[in-house]
């Protein structure tokens, strides 16, 4: 497989996107073109033309945002089947992250480019000037980009909030596939300097700056708050942050220094689809404090791999950033969980890139589905190709569809059902459950929800074997049997039941 990699020059997260594409170079090789270390003088197009040349691929991935759709344009008139990482908002909001200058969350782009342009202009002075431009340069962005991502065989997204956010503005749900970016490399887990805090958001309200700055009012005794910032940043701080914490500024995200005793805190505001600090964290075995916002909410399981706090609550974060540091904390555990995921995610685009390249009919389905769907198949004396259709009715949700196998399979694909997950993990390991047994064994579903408790750092047994958690695929209408359970399982200390109705969990099953 031929690859090219495309990083581009706008994207917010443009370092861990940089990151990434070296990841999936080392590990499939290819090229990579980074339009934000282009030549001077040299055009992103001019450039792009000049890498097609040279490595003739066979397959893109392309890291947004772009300089201009018309580049992704130009991969569909040469003839290379690309897929297209979705890092942020970048095709439709020109701050990548539907975040209002006003301090709000954006509803997204109006029918003119009015809003976008007021949104990203300066002050009074500069808007009379700049407004009017930068409307006409805005006007037609999220349409230009939706006409250029058709091309697209497959979108990459980092979470499942953004692939619902995407099927919600258009994005054929078929085509989308959730790999997450975890780009940041590891540190040795150990045990530094109490009480530190490490915030990478400069004085970013969106990020949460002053959230943070608010709930730091509140903890006691002291923090050491460690920020990437600017000088004009620096100053914002220091006049926010009350005594007696004391702030030391760096030039950039200090990822390298966390160990197990640091707070990374990623208190967002916006509705993040993915958090590069919280994953720093997680590689290092820091103890990453976030808001359960967007895909912040997927990526923490509460007190296992991280806090999560209720989001725009400055008490609340307070209190959990006194919960982080109490804990008992594994940082070792927590780093190779966050390996094992980083290694499960460069394989799950590597795979997807040889499906493109390959011209198989929807890759990102067949990437997450494939063994699933041939099993189907097989039972059913269908074909893929029919599994395949029925599946995109289903993720469309076509009132025709009654199947309920298939239903239970695409809610299980769902942020809620990932959400449901990660509470019924969090309270298994909780209430101290080290052997789980996942039932029923072979219910869809039941593999996956295995991998996620080893990664999760809990072991998983056969129910034959003693378990001491219980965690049950339901379906909407079943409920536990608590009786059963205390007769099967005396040795119980938790038990967890996720459908899609909810998450019921109780520590004794004969309360």
């Amino acid at each position: 497989m031929k690859l090219l990699q495309i990083v581009g020059r706008e994207a917010a997260g443009v370092d861990g996107a940089r990151a990434w594409a070296g990841r999936v170079q080392a590990a499939a090789g290819g090229a990579v073109l980074a339009l934000a270390e282009l030549p001077r003088g040299e055009s992103a197009e001019a450039a792009l033309k000049r890498a097609l040349a040279q490595a003739a691929p066979e397959v893109a991935l392309v890291h947004l945002g772009l300089a201009s759709p018309g580049l992704l344009m130009l991969l569909r008139e040469r003839g290379v089947r690309f897929a297209a990482f979705l890092h942020d908002f970048a095709p439709i909001c020109p701050t990548q992250r539907l975040w209002h200058r006003h301090g709000e969350r954006c509803s997204g782009p109006g029918r003119t480019g009015w809003k976008c342009a007021w949104c990203v202009s300066g002050g009074q002075v500069r808007q009379a000037a700049e407004v009017p431009l930068r409307a006409l340069l805005y006007r037609h962005r999220p349409r230009a980009w939706r006409t250029a991502l058709a091309g697209a065989e497959a979108l990459i997204v980092p979470s499942r909030f953004a692939r619902e956010f995407w099927a919600e503005v258009g994005a054929p749900p078929e085509r989308i596939a959730v790999i997450a970016p975890l780009a940041a490399a590891a540190a040795a887990a150990g045990e530094g300097a109490p009480r530190r805090v490490v915030f990478a958001g400069g004085w970013d309200e969106a990020a949460g700056a002053e959230l943070l700055a608010a709930a730091l009012e509140q903890v006691r005794p002291a923090v050491r708050l460690v920020v990437a910032a600017d000088a004009v940043a620096g100053a914002r701080w220091r006049a926010a942050l009350p005594p007696p914490h004391e702030l030391h500024l760096a030039p950039a995200a200090p990822w390298p220094g966390l160990d197990a005793a640091t707070v990374v805190a990623a208190p967002a505001r916006y509705d993040a689809p993915f958090s590069l600090a919280v994953a720093a964290a997680q590689a290092a075995g820091a103890r990453a404090v976030a808001t359960a916002v967007a895909g912040l909410a997927e990526q923490v399981v509460h007190g296992v791999n991280g806090f999560l706090s209720p989001p725009d609550d400055p008490g609340a974060l307070a209190e959990t950033l006194e919960e982080a540091f109490a804990a008992t904390w594994d940082g070792a555990a927590v780093t190779a969980g966050a390996a094992a995921e980083a290694a499960a995610h460069l394989q799950a685009v590597q795979r997807l890139l040889e499906l493109v390249a390959a011209g198989a009919a929807a890759p990102a389905l067949m990437l997450e589905h494939g063994a699933w769907l041939q099993r189907r198949a097989a039972a059913r004396g269908a074909t893929i190709v029919d599994g395949v259709r029925e599946f995109t009715a289903a993720l469309r949700l076509s009132p025709a569809v009654e199947d309920g196998e298939l239903t239970m399979r695409v809610w299980q694909t769902s942020r809620q059902h990932a959400l449901a997950m990660n509470h019924a993990l969090a309270f298994l390991r909780g209430c101290g459950c080290a052997r789980v047994s996942v039932m029923p064994a072979q219910a869809p579903g039941a593999e996956e929800a295995r991998a996620r408790l080893r990664t999760c750092g809990v072991g998983t047994v056969a129910e034959s074997e003693l378990p001491d958690g219980v965690l049950e695929l339901l379906d909407e209408e079943a409920a536990p049997d608590r009786g059963w359970l205390r007769r099967r399982f005396p040795q119980l200390k938790a038990y967890a039941g996720v459908s899609p109705a909810g998450t019921e969990t109780f520590s004794d099953p004969g309360d």
